[in-house]
């Protein structure tokens, strides 16, 4: 919403309340539509019940923790390194495949760690960065699984 900057804030009819809770969540699919562990990063040291009944359980999810509720680079490493690699490297043996593969990342800050760039390259991983701003028409977790979200909400 665009409002003149002359506009008081009493006439403005929009409220906007952000102190709700806020917590980010890290989704990754193989292209054969199975997926890997997801991790959410929650804006408290304790996980709500209100996860655990929605099945969002320890053994199911990789937790983290910062105070915006928002990713860091360590906390996606830890994610990356503890359930993301091992899996690769189990899929790869299930399937008896030791070749290369691509990995489709949007722009979000954390991937570039230069700790994870690195353990691709060593687990024969190629990283592919969609271009920035093009999340409408490229990213498919934004076409497939949140636009589909996005429209059942609204």
């Amino acid at each position: 919403v665009i409002v003149p900057s002359y506009v008081s804030d009493e006439d403005i009819k929009c409220p906007v309340d952000r102190q709700g809770k806020r917590a980010s969540l890290l989704v990754a699919i193989a292209a054969d539509g199975s997926v890997f562990t997801p991790s959410v990063v929650v804006p408290r040291k304790t996980i709500e019940t209100e996860l655990y009944e929605l099945g969002y359980k320890p053994d199911k999810v990789c937790y983290g923790y910062s105070e915006t509720g928002f990713f860091s680079t360590e906390l996606f490493e830890k994610w990356a390194f503890e359930y993301f690699f091992p899996k690769v490297r189990q899929r790869r043996a299930k399937y008896n495949y030791s070749g290369e593969c691509v990995l489709i990342l949007d722009g979000f800050g954390p991937l570039n760690s230069d700790n994870f760039l690195v353990a691709c390259s060593k687990e024969g991983i190629i990283p592919l960065f969609l271009a920035l701003h093009s999340s409408d028409s490229t990213q498919p977790l934004d076409i497939v699984f949140f636009g589909v979200q996005k429209g059942k909400m609204s």
